[in-house]
């Protein structure tokens, strides 16, 4: 069953959450303070973090890189660039780190991310 779906806001989570509404054959509305994706947005810039790695939990991990990879999908939709991705180092033990890479392989990372 279709619904009407008003997402208040255009920040990165909020068009996300516009883009699996329309996926899911609903009718959706964005509406927002300025043009999206706005510059002043809190999810414009590089403070944010997505962390894919959580140890001891590959659904979490797994859903992390579902949203890495929707991100980029939302730029590719809006021919903009608005997700700064600048890395990070995750520093673990080395059986851990072999767990850990294992984890990301299994949740469908790419190798060396």
């Amino acid at each position: 069953m279709s619904a009407r779906v008003t997402v208040v806001g255009g920040g990165v989570i909020a068009l996300l959450t516009a883009v699996e509404c329309v996926l899911e054959g609903h009718k959706v509305t964005v509406v927002d303070q300025g043009p999206i994706p706005h510059s002043r947005a809190t999810s414009f810039d590089q403070h944010r973090i997505l962390r894919a790695l959580h140890p001891a939990d590959p659904g979490t991990t797994a859903a992390a890189l579902r949203a890495h990879r929707r991100w980029v999908e939302l730029e590719e939709l809006f021919l903009t660039r608005f997700y700064e991705q600048v890395g990070a180092l995750t520093v673990l033990p080395p059986a851990a780190a072999a767990d850990g890479a294992a984890m990301l392989g299994n949740a469908g990372a790419a190798r060396g991310s």
